[in-house]
């Protein structure tokens, strides 16, 4: 098992090599969409706040005043000069790219247009969750929405404006949002105190019943690897979900 300080020692070392490589590629091209994304990422992770909103602003700047064929020319099989593009959690941008790549490989304005919503949107949502983490609610909406804006599709958004929602104390707002996320992708398991939350303080009595139900079905067919369970307190009301690990299904269905 790998120790929280070595797990910890090597993540610093990697963001170190990482940010060499940065430092290079903007002595480089200056003016490069793709390393000023990277640095945004980069300094996101390692908490560096100054930087991060610096490289988000330049990031930005360069989209309003330079020509795309300037910005991306750096494009080539994969956009990249030393470190690749990250989607943070958000595969469906990645997935996104890939497929506008096959499709419109031979379209390079509209293959470069696309990257730029892409990346873009992704800015958006570092800096939701940003300002998200320091409560700052009412900048992390503006940025989801924008991020929405982009791609009305990505569901992790969704979780996080009702999260926010939460936070503003919008319960109506935050119940609307989460039902919106979890009816396009339920099995999001780590939202689903949060949605059962704002069902219950937007004061959505049929609402919640009918979510409780349909919860306590997916719990009773779907197996996690190592399973999850939690329970919840609505009033004098306890509610528990469980689901099987992996090692349950094999004792239930294969061990003879």
């Amino acid at each position: 098992m790998v120790s929280v300080q070595k797990y910890e020692y090597d993540k610093r070392k990697l963001l170190e090599k990482a940010f060499e490589y940065l430092n290079s590629s903007l002595n480089f091209d200056s003016n490069s969409l793709i390393i000023w994304y990277n640095s945004a990422f980069l300094h996101y992770s390692a908490g560096n706040e100054k930087e991060f909103l610096e490289s988000c602003s330049r990031f930005f700047r360069i989209i309003r005043e330079f020509p795309t064929d300037e910005s991306m020319y750096q494009v080539r099989g994969y956009p990249e000069i030393f470190s690749p593009i990250i989607f943070s959690s958000y595969t469906i941008l990645k997935s996104y790219i890939d497929r506008v790549w096959i499709e419109n490989f031979d379209n390079t304005y509209f293959l470069r247009n696309e990257i730029i919503k892409a990346l873009s949107a992704q800015i958006y949502v570092f800096l939701c969750n940003f300002f998200l983490e320091r409560q700052d609610f009412k900048e992390a909406e503006k940025f989801c929405h924008q991020a929405l804006k982009l791609f009305n599709n990505l569901v992790p958004a969704y979780y996080t404006l009702g999260k926010i929602y939460l936070g503003m104390k919008r319960f109506k707002d935050a119940a609307s949002v989460y039902l919106k996320a979890y009816n396009e992708e339920p099995f999001f398991f780590q939202y689903w105190i949060e949605v059962l939350t704002a069902l219950y303080l937007s004061g959505d009595k049929q609402g919640l019943d009918e979510i409780i139900k349909e919860m306590k079905l997916i719990s009773s067919r779907v197996y996690l690897y190592n399973g999850s369970g939690f329970s919840i307190n609505f009033g004098e009301e306890e509610y528990s979900f469980n689901l099987r690990s992996v090692q349950d299904f094999i004792k239930e269905y294969i061990s003879t």
